[in-house]
């Protein structure tokens, strides 16, 4: 109530109040169904109250604290008015500058009262809602967070640990072959020339002096080394390589952190309403 009241308004955080409300809702504090009630209630009374001082005094705000000295709050209200007309009342409660003066301004300038109610009904009923709605997904996280806080903590560990791990191997990888990367290709090259047969099949792509060599030689050394990862672990599998014991243990780790979506219950439940009917 008090945020849609004409000037107070402008100092009452409503909003910010609405979502601390649907925080606590979702945390068990107060209740859901009674503060929906007295936020819907709060807000009709608001704005009507708002709208009887503008009907009943009309043009005689313009010479009261504190319109008198900033006349650019009514001029405002005027504008979006003019603009919206009766769904200003609704669209005028979702925004700051304008929410407190709308209702006032509507009685101003002679809006009928049974569209004036009628509007200000349905906004407050989608106005509840829509604040306490976030803050009750807000307070749920909370709780979320508190639950699995622990498990948090040691996926953050160790992704920071692997992206950390990643890092240094690159550098470290950079660091060795960078300055042996010109030798190294230049025995490739020599050896490759001294074989006729090697040389037709891949001299030209470890030319240097060809510019897609690079590329072609960074593609064809992923794929040569992706196929013989791929055969190696496979192997590993087949052969119950100590490898296989060791992503066991991983496995479980990684289930001992998950978190479960409970899938299972509602797919039993569902099979059991479908054995029922």
């Amino acid at each position: 109530m008090g945020e849609s009241l004409a000037v107070v308004g402008l100092f009452v955080p409503g909003a910010a109040v609405m979502v601390t409300a649907g925080a606590l809702i979702a945390l068990g504090a107060i209740e859901f169904w009674p503060t929906l009630l007295v936020a819907i209630a709060g807000a009709i009374i608001g704005d009507g109250v708002s709208y009887w001082l503008g009907h009943h005094y009309r043009e005689r705000l313009r010479s009261v604290w504190p319109f008198r000295s900033h006349a650019q709050l009514l001029a405002q209200g005027e504008s979006f008015f003019q603009r919206h007309g009766a769904m200003s009342v609704l669209l005028g409660r979702f925004i700051g500058p304008v929410r407190p003066i709308v209702p006032m301004v509507a009685g101003m300038l002679g809006m009928p009262p049974a569209h004036f109610y009628a509007v200000n009904v349905l906004s407050a009923v989608v106005w509840a809602p829509a604040y306490l709605l976030p803050g009750m997904a807000f307070g749920a996280s909370l709780a979320l967070a508190g639950a699995v806080a622990v498990r948090l903590a040691v996926l953050l560990v160790l992704l920071v640990a692997s992206i950390w791990l990643l890092l240094w191997l690159v550098r470290w990888t950079f660091r060795v072959l960078s300055p042996r990367a010109g030798q190294i290709v230049q025995t490739v090259l020599t050896w490759i020339g001294s074989h006729p047969r090697l040389n037709r099949l891949f001299g030209g792509v470890l030319d240097p002096s060809r510019p897609e060599a690079g590329a072609l030689l960074m593609i064809g050394a992923l794929l040569i080394g992706s196929t013989w990862l791929f055969l190696g672990v496979l192997g590993d599998v087949v052969s119950a390589d100590p490898l296989v014991c060791a992503d066991q243990v991983l496995y479980q780790l990684m289930q001992g952190l998950r978190m479960p979506w409970r899938l299972q219950d509602l797919w039993c439940s569902r099979r059991s309403w479908a054995t029922v009917r």
